[in-house]
């Protein structure tokens, strides 16, 4: 009888193991399906615009739920097109920084100042005038002339680009 009691418990402690070994097996499966599942969530949740942190939590504690809601709701496109106008505004050139950058000045759309034989001041005058005034011999390179941005009267032969223009 001691034999058979024996035998019974030694025979439930292995059916135990058995069933243990299952479980074990079983919940590996089960916590590599959810983190699939958040991450999974996390993907989708980027690329409907969403925080991808915050959905990749809610996968791991909703499950299959996190997809579900994240196909129910509609895109957030909220900081999407924030991105967007921060990127297109960077995208869309300056023209003053621009120029500045690669060392052009822009003379056309200043209004220029400039001193005739007798040293008198002329203008306002935009830089197509001057530059008539320029081909008709009217100024000569030795001309001082002055526009906006710049610090002082300068001699026409002295602007960056003048005689290119």
């Amino acid at each position: 009888m001691l034999t058979e009691i024996v035998d019974a418990a030694l025979l439930n402690r292995n059916l135990y193991l058995k069933i243990a070994g299952c479980e074990e097996k079983r919940m590996m499966v089960s916590l590599f399906l959810l983190f699939f599942l958040a991450a999974f969530s996390a993907y989708v949740a980027k690329q409907r615009g969403r925080d991808p942190l915050v959905w990749f939590m809610l996968g791991i504690l909703l499950g299959i739920f996190s997809l579900i809601l994240l196909f129910v709701l509609k895109p957030f496109e909220g900081d999407h097109l924030e991105q967007k106008n921060k990127i297109e505004e960077n995208l869309t050139p300056k023209y003053g920084a621009l120029a500045e950058e690669i060392g052009e000045v822009s003379y056309e759309n200043k209004e220029w100042f400039y001193l005739d034989q007798a040293h008198h001041q002329q203008g306002p005058i935009y830089f197509r005038e001057l530059y008539t005034l320029w081909l008709d011999n009217k100024i000569t390179p030795l001309t001082y002339v002055w526009s906006e941005g710049m610090a002082d009267w300068q001699r026409i032969h002295e602007l960056p680009n003048f005689i290119n223009k």
